[in-house]
């Protein structure tokens, strides 16, 4: 539509004539076909694709059609009268129009044959490593953003979050699976990590191809940002999968927890949702008031840890917990506390992002916060601390 309107607006020099315009027409319609073209390779699914293809198909065959329409029906002298006429914005955008109309009509016997061409030119990919429910975010992973930072990150950002979300979700099936375990669970929980692992190799990849665009500090920022909480992404992945082969290794041995430590651990899990719930908020709309929140949960899951730790010791000396029951844990509360580790990190290099002037300065920043110099982190810990405290003691 721009570019006929550009026409008209030529047209008003009164230079152009019939003979002149009708081949830009048919250049419009073949210059759709690369835009086509491009949007098609751009994350889209083969149903999508196929569409882009028909699309294409039209528009050469259209071409072909008034070439050839014009051709013939000048040999019989019809368009005598107009050929070396002048043609104003009027002309333009009727010929324009008598063009699509009756290519349209003509040409749409020939819709069964278009669809029988994309499906021969777009095939299925169930057979791709990458099939699967994650594959649109992996395939806006593409080159042709490389020279527009700002589309690129957005697609890295869908990528991370949908990254994210599947790790999170893998944490909590995680921990279903300590009381109750269940071997389909377990196999989605490696088929989601499998996931997790090729958007990691992919993003990570694809931020090192987009470095060399990077001019802006804005985006040289964002570059650093997103490559610093991708791996981080990448670890809360593994951490789930750790808890679930825990879980795998209590049902193989027929082990239990008692119902004490089975109830701190659900105390525990509820504060580990609470922190992970805060880091996606952080990282999806690059809240600092979220970021914030993480780091006293953080320093709440090592005391609690601590404690956890000091009651399983009671109890084996008690006799009241196994020594494999209470190896393993000590392991969940191990991953526990990286999880929230990764937390922390992902809360501080959301701060750092928000506020540059502290990108250098984190490990000050952080030892700040723990030694009690901050008001409200020391006001938010007290309070989460003797919420979580009073749960443990039900």
């Amino acid at each position: 539509s721009a570019s006929i309107g550009i026409l008209q607006a030529f047209s008003t020099s009164g230079q152009l004539t019939f003979q002149a315009i009708y081949p830009v027409l048919v250049g419009i319609y073949l210059g759709d076909c690369v835009t086509t073209a491009i949007v098609c390779n751009i994350g889209a699914k083969p149903e999508a694709k196929r569409v882009g293809v028909v699309n294409i198909l039209f528009n050469l065959s259209e071409s072909v059609v008034i070439f050839l329409g014009v051709l013939i029906i000048r040999q019989t002298g019809l368009l005598d009268g107009i050929w070396n006429s002048t043609i104003h914005s009027g002309g333009i955008a009727n010929t324009n129009t008598v063009f699509n109309l009756t290519c349209a009509l003509a040409l749409f016997p020939m819709l069964g044959l278009y669809e029988k061409l994309s499906y021969r030119i777009v095939k299925e990919k169930a057979g791709s490593k990458e099939a699967g429910k994650y594959d649109e975010v992996l395939e806006g992973l593409n080159p042709v953003f490389y020279s527009t930072p700002a589309i690129a990150f957005g697609r890295c950002y869908d990528m991370m979050m949908a990254m994210y979300d599947v790790a999170r979700l893998n944490i909590h099936r995680a921990f279903e699976l300590i009381g109750d375990y269940d071997e389909s669970m377990m196999q989605q929980i490696w088929e989601d990590e499998n996931y997790v692992d090729m958007m990691a190799d992919r993003g990570t990849n694809y931020l090192i191809e987009i470095s060399p665009h990077v001019t802006t500090d804005n985006h040289v920022q964002i570059l650093n940002y997103y490559y610093a909480v991708l791996s981080e992404f990448e670890r809360l992945g593994d951490h789930a999968t750790n808890i679930a082969q825990i879980a795998k290794a209590m049902h193989e041995n027929q082990i239990v927890f008692s119902d004490k430590a089975t109830a701190e651990l659900n105390v525990l899990r509820e504060l580990t949702a609470r922190i992970l719930d805060y880091s996606h908020d952080a990282f999806q709309g690059r809240d600092l008031t979220a970021a914030r929140h993480i780091e006293p949960h953080e320093e709440v899951v090592d005391d609690l840890v601590n404690a956890l730790k000091q009651n399983h010791m009671d109890r084996l000396r008690e006799g009241s917990c196994g020594a494999f029951a209470g190896t393993e844990f000590l392991n969940l509360l191990t991953e526990v506390e990286r999880i929230s580790d990764i937390c922390s990190n992902i809360g501080v290099a959301t701060v750092a992002r928000v506020k540059p002037e502290l990108k250098h300065q984190v490990h000050d920043y952080v030892s700040m916060l723990h030694s009690g110099s901050d008001a409200d982190f020391n006001k938010e810990y007290q309070a989460a601390h003797n919420r979580y405290f009073r749960l443990l003691q039900k």
